[in-house]
């Protein structure tokens, strides 16, 4: 008896220009529950076979809710897991790319809180975490991506965000990791970052930051950016 073909779905965010491929039919149903009535609108769906993309929120067999049943109660979380750790904090936020193994004999990747304190600029009385200082500085860029490496270089950072002296391939899309390094001593620092959008596809040269929850780590990144 031959055994019957699963077919694979793709799902695709035209809004954040993300998009996930060779999903099953479970994996879908289960991304989509986690979406609003109106990003489902702006999420697009296509299974293998299809020949053209549909609207998730047209397709009647992935909207239906995941019903799983515990078949036993999960035990209470441990307190070692509540406590303050910054460094693991952070690391765990950004879930950093190991620099390649070319790469990790000279460049060191740092947390933001191993970063020493150092004199930085305010606006104001205190630091603003959601209006953030450009900088001119000529920073290392590596940006990795489902597998490959873009390389580049800096032309201006901020705790926001990074413009790029190249524009990105198109195969660099959706949520990735960018190492910025310091050509003088090497200092490295992973973030995660996503595309700008309203960019022209042939020239995207900006890239967005998720700086730390921590304001306390947004003025150490900020620092560490200032001292070239």
């Amino acid at each position: 008896m031959k055994e019957k073909q699963i077919l694979l779905w793709c799902l695709y965010d035209f809004v954040k220009g993300e998009r996930f491929d060779g999903l099953t039919e479970g994996e879908v149903r289960l991304l989509v529950s986690q979406l609003s009535s109106e990003e489902r609108l702006n999420h697009l769906v296509w299974q293998e076979g299809w020949k053209e993309w549909k609207v998730v929120s047209h397709v009647s067999e992935i909207l239906k809710p995941v019903e799983r049943e515990l078949k036993s109660t999960p035990p209470n979380i441990s307190d070692k897991f509540r406590k303050d750790n910054s460094a693991a904090a952070f690391k765990s936020l950004y879930q950093g790319n190991e620099v390649n193994t070319e790469q990790s004999m000279a460049v060191e990747a740092v947390t933001v809180s191993d970063i020493p304190d150092l004199p930085i600029e305010k606006e104001g009385a205190e630091f603003i975490p959601r209006t953030h200082k450009r900088l001119k500085r000529c920073y290392e860029i590596l940006i990795d991506c489902n597998g490959q490496q873009f390389k580049t270089n800096s032309v201006d950072v901020s705790v926001g965000g990074v413009l790029l002296k190249d524009p990105l391939p198109d195969w660099v899309f959706g949520y990735c990791t960018i190492t910025i390094i310091k050509p003088g001593t090497h200092e490295s620092v992973q973030l995660t970052c996503s595309i700008v959008e309203n960019q022209s596809p042939d020239s995207r040269f900006r890239v967005a930051l998720s700086p730390p929850k921590r304001k306390e780590d947004q003025r150490r990144l900020h620092a560490w950016l200032s001292a070239a």
